[in-house]
């Protein structure tokens, strides 16, 4: 599919307007034990893009399990073994997405055991939808479980609109690197050469800031019944039906 799961972080207010300390969350999570609660509903992904966008790459440098990098990330910004740190809200909504709240269990534990004092919030539908987006000041907790899903290849439909300073939406970061780095490859014209910006310019320089972290890209589940044919299921999950046929 198109969509990537990610946990966004708030970069507009501490303690994760901090690079290190976002580092250090991206290094507490072992994502191989997500794709383990997943099942079928995840596969692996190491980009801020789904593999089936334009400029996909299985990013080097993507932040890996690491609890003892994890560790020096944490002392260098002052926290050491997560001491000092403000009592952070995760939240996640229930009934949207398949098991986020079975996951988002498994890595505020991986949180925990690191050090990082975490409180998740499994909220409805309208409740977390209320509280998704960030706000002036900051938006309403620390991190966020969210996809996004758009039915185009182009991948500034998720890097621009997500990481750029003049769209802010959920993690709210404004960094003149990335600016300037997303500014390049938008404006490149040939495409073999903006594709190499995004996989060796872009995406390393994300997976340095990690304004958020790609957890793994969804995989959409449908169910129809026995003799329905001709049904066309898009990578976003939209379906058409118009030349469906039952027997």
């Amino acid at each position: 599919s198109v969509e990537n799961k990610y946990l966004w972080f708030r970069c507009s207010k501490p303690p994760f307007d901090d690079w290190r300390l976002r580092r250090a969350v991206a290094h507490a999570i072992d994502r191989e034990l997500l794709l383990e609660v997943m099942g079928e509903s995840g596969t692996d992904s190491n980009a801020w893009v789904s593999p089936v966008k334009f400029g996909y790459v299985d990013t080097p440098n993507y932040p890996k399990y690491d609890p003892e990098l994890c560790q020096k990330f944490l002392a260098e910004a002052g926290f050491p073994g997560g001491q000092g740190l403000p009592k952070l809200e995760y939240i996640t909504s229930v009934g949207f997405y398949p098991k986020t709240k079975e996951y988002g269990e498994v890595i505020t534990a991986m949180l925990q055991e690191q050090g990082f004092d975490v409180e998740l919030s499994a909220m409805e539908i309208a409740a977390w939808a209320d509280r998704l987006y960030d706000r002036p000041g900051g938006g309403p907790g620390h991190m966020v479980d969210c996809g996004w899903a758009t039915g185009s290849p182009e991948p500034d439909l998720v890097l621009r609109t997500h990481f750029h300073s003049s769209s802010k939406r959920i993690c709210g970061i404004e960094d003149a690197d990335l600016d300037a780095v997303l500014d390049k490859e938008r404006n490149e014209s040939n495409p073999d050469e903006r594709k190499r910006i995004i996989q060796e310019e872009v995406m390393p320089m994300l997976a340095e800031k990690v304004p958020s972290l790609s957890l793994f890209t969804s995989v959409f589940i449908h169910a129809m019944r026995e003799g329905l044919q001709g049904v066309y299921i898009y990578p976003n999950g939209m379906m058409d039906a118009s030349d469906a046929t039952s027997t």
